[in-house]
């Protein structure tokens, strides 16, 4: 890697006229996409050249598939991913639930008082609407957040056991996600 290389295109030559791109060649543009990553420095091509003609990975769309591939993304790499969308995940599911603990507290504070008719009723049932409304908006929300987040992983790829370590879920409710 040459001193301040702010990006990279690969070469090389088959010396047969087949221009088609082995799995050793996606193999090795793949791991070093990710050492481009590590340092840096984008691997913006691939070209396979012979004596008569080239082929472009960018322009086959090889390129943008190799650059999606998790083959060679280190695991922790892989972790941090999962772990940010789950985080966004999860605020997004509380917020949801919240809402919907809310407004369903709401509801069921507002009836509970307005049948006492006092207004000590209306304030005690609505503070406890609210309470049971937002834990159970709570709990539903972190139930529909572990299984978008094993959704997540699975679609990312990984194993049932570990998608259930990581989710919380229980591996049936995981092995069911992926029936679906």
């Amino acid at each position: 890697m040459l001193k301040n290389a702010v990006s990279a295109i690969l070469i090389h030559n088959h010396t047969a006229a087949d221009l088609t791109p082995s799995e050793a060649d996606k193999d090795l543009t793949d791991r070093l996409i990710q050492v481009g990553r590590i340092l840096h420095v984008p691997v913006l091509d691939h070209l396979i050249i012979t004596t008569e003609d080239f082929l472009s990975l960018q322009h086959q769309g090889l390129m943008d598939e190799l650059r999606k591939s998790l083959k060679w993304v280190q695991p922790y790499e892989i972790e941090e991913r999962i772990r940010a969308e789950e985080a966004r995940l999860r605020a997004e599911a509380v917020r949801v639930a919240r809402e919907e603990g809310e407004r369903e507290g709401e509801g069921i504070g507002m009836r509970k008082g307005l049948r006492e008719g006092r207004k000590e009723g209306r304030e005690m049932g609505r503070e406890e609407g609210l309470q049971e409304g937002k834990k159970k908006g709570e709990e539903k929300g972190r139930k529909k957040e572990r299984i978008e987040v094993a959704r997540a992983a699975l679609a990312e790829g990984m194993e049932i056991g570990m998608v259930a370590r990581i989710s919380g879920l229980a591996e049936g409710e995981v092995g069911k996600l992926v029936k679906r």
